[in-house]
């Protein structure tokens, strides 16, 4: 099976099921204070599992302490949240996984 492209000549190859460039935010937010911008990211899925390397980094340098608020995956160019993750049920389904609570 090959991949096949189609070219208009100016623009070169046209690979219409790849969609343009996206960029898009991880957010730190807890109700009540400002939101924090941990990242900017290009060319992601648009799925909380994109938060996961955020999380993980997130819950190690809390330490033993619970965290709260949440990180979120937000679109550069609609401000649209696009995923979120919860870090207190982060946290606990961490504890939990590890036999530390």
């Amino acid at each position: 099976m090959g991949l096949m492209s189609s070219s208009n000549g100016e623009e070169g190859p046209n690979w219409s099921h790849i969609e343009p460039s996206r960029e898009f935010r991880v957010e730190y937010r807890v109700a009540g204070s400002d939101t924090v911008v941990l990242a900017r990211i290009k060319n992601v899925f648009a799925h909380h599992d994109t938060l996961t390397q955020y999380v993980s980094r997130f819950l190690s340098e809390c330490g033993s302490s619970t965290p709260s608020g949440e990180l979120v995956l937000v679109d550069d160019d609609t401000d649209a949240v696009l995923a979120r993750r919860d870090l207190h049920r982060a946290f606990h389904d961490f504890r939990k996984a590890r036999n530390l609570s």
